[in-house]
């Protein structure tokens, strides 16, 4: 199959799929026509050839990463070169774990019952937390409780009851059933001051001067709670404590997660990039570690906590660029390295595989090009001829005009086979004058009638070297593969029916057809 009908397969099957079209996506989908015709190419090796100059450990990994392109592998390379060691990617979750645990530890004690248990649940669940999706569902039972927080329960609080911190709510419905029973006519003179105790905000701080009024006239006289105007205070404070506390509640989420956030991205920026960071991860560790919530009584300590943690890190980013800038260069000298390297495999390759003079395959490279035609032939049965010519009298060209006659002739004859030869036919020196040719898709007809074209068009040219003239003939062997037990059977009939033919008299091809 030539190039230009797999190029025209590829291009029709990426239209019919929807594919755009790019460089890249173009380069898979060609290798993959080519190879599905049993069409070996050098470019669509390349990644294959890469990784056979790795190291095994690295061999390994690079595998398993499963790079398609050499951009993909490029991109797998630079990526190991800005790694720090496994374990350090480590400090990132366990330091976010532990904020999260502080954190859950201060809403623990909001003194509400439903945020109580989802801050014991965060508390329960967040060691076996591993995966994108049980953090989603953490994120959403806080985003849900946020929204849906209810808390006017506390209007009905006309009488204090024993009040239970750890749940505002029976609290109040105690205290309105209590009061519902009636009983003695007064109210005791401490009831008073827990009634202030209770409207105290949890968070918000700015409610002082207003609960100090109302405090003192209910140490003053505690009967008050049983007028109208004092229960109405009493509302109004309450609704204004519990709309305070949200609000700060909110916005201190709200800054915490922002800077929890910026603690992340710090801790990642510098186990990918930073090289020699050890100490630091571990001083930033053991500064979250030694957080004492037990004297935080607001997240706005907590919050001022992060944001010296996040100054150091911000100092820490600082000193670190003049080393970033030199890991950045020593990226650039390894990238070039490689690009040498490749540019030298390359070379290497080609010059293993190249017949120095006439540029064709020489030897070892037919037999490797043979080797992939018979696995082809026994994975698909595609059948190929081998086709042996040898140039005729090429002694006595050489005895007659000289070794640089008889190199002239042979660049000569290679240039007529690479113009007569189809785009997936094969052509090589295997030695001397003698060359072979692989002829895929190819019947034993069509193969003689091809070598007879060539042999006419031989003996029908002059060849002319520093002023003289010199007639040239070919004779050549055929053998079709599928004739055959083995490619290296096919290969010594070739070249026996080349014997013939050059004892036959020359100028001919073998075997002679009907």
């Amino acid at each position: 199959m030539s190039l230009s009908t797999i190029i025209k397969e590829t291009l029709t099957h990426m239209r019919e799929q929807g594919e755009t079209i790019t460089p890249q996506n173009y380069q898979e989908r060609f290798c993959q026509t080519a190879k599905k015709h049993g069409v070996i190419l050098p470019e669509c090796n390349a990644v294959e050839k890469f990784l056979e100059r790795l190291e095994r450990p690295l061999l390994e990994e690079a595998k398993s990463y499963a790079p398609r392109t050499l951009d993909e592998l490029f991109s797998f390379l630079t990526s190991k070169l800005n790694r720090l060691d496994a374990s350090s990617t480590t400090v990132q979750t366990k330091a976010m774990k532990l904020l999260i645990k502080r954190m859950a530890q201060v809403a623990a004690g909001m003194h509400n019952k439903e945020l109580t248990q989802l801050a014991q649940h965060t508390l329960d669940t967040i060691e076996g937390v591993n995966d994108e999706a049980s953090i989603e569902l953490l994120k959403k039972q806080w985003l849900d409780f946020l929204t849906s927080y209810e808390d006017k329960f506390l209007e009905r609080l006309g009488v204090l009851t024993t009040v239970d911190k750890g749940d505002l709510r029976t609290t109040v419905h105690t205290a309105i059933d209590n009061y519902g029973k009636g009983g003695e006519s007064g109210v005791p003179a401490g009831l008073g001051q827990l009634f202030i105790l209770t409207l105290v905000p949890s968070i918000a701080a700015n409610m002082h001067d207003e609960i100090a009024a109302v405090s003192q006239q209910l140490r003053e006289d505690a009967q008050l709670l049983e007028t109208q105007g004092m229960q109405a205070d009493i509302r109004r404070l309450v609704d204004k404590r519990i709309a305070l506390d949200k609000k700060a509640l909110s916005e201190a989420m709200h800054q915490l997660d922002a800077i929890a956030a910026e603690v992340s991205n710090r801790l990642l920026s510098i186990i990918q990039k930073g090289q020699n960071q050890a100490q630091l991860l571990l001083d930033i560790r053991q500064d979250l570690m030694r957080m004492d919530l037990t004297d935080i009584d607001s997240p706005m300590k907590l919050h001022k906590k992060l944001l010296d943690i996040a100054t150091v890190l911000e100092d820490e980013t600082q000193a670190l660029t003049k080393t970033l800038t030199t890991q950045q260069t020593q990226i650039v000298q390894m990238e070039a390295k490689i690009a040498s390297l490749q540019t030298e495999l390359a070379i290497a390759n080609q010059a293993k595989e190249e017949d120095h003079l006439t540029k064709l395959y020489n030897k070892r490279g037919l037999e490797d090009k043979i080797k992939l035609f018979e696995a082809n032939y026994k994975r698909e049965g595609t059948d190929y001829v081998i086709l042996f010519l040898d140039i005729d009298h090429f002694k006595a060209i050489n005895d007659t005009y000289g070794h640089d006659a008889g190199d002239a002739v042979l660049v000569t004859f290679a240039k007529v086979l690479l113009r007569e030869a189809r785009d997936v036919d094969v052509i090589g020196r295997y030695g001397g004058e003698e060359f072979v040719m692989l002829l895929p898709r190819t019947t034993l007809e069509g193969a003689h009638t091809f070598a007879n074209k060539l042999r006419v068009i031989l003996s029908k040219s002059s060849f002319v070297f520093k002023q003289q003239r010199i007639k040239l003939t070919v004779s050549g062997g055929i053998a079709l593969r599928s004739h055959y037990e083995s490619a290296e059977v096919a290969m010594k009939h070739a070249d026996k029916e080349l014997y013939n033919a050059k004892h036959s008299g020359r100028n001919a091809i073998f075997p002679r057809t009907e």
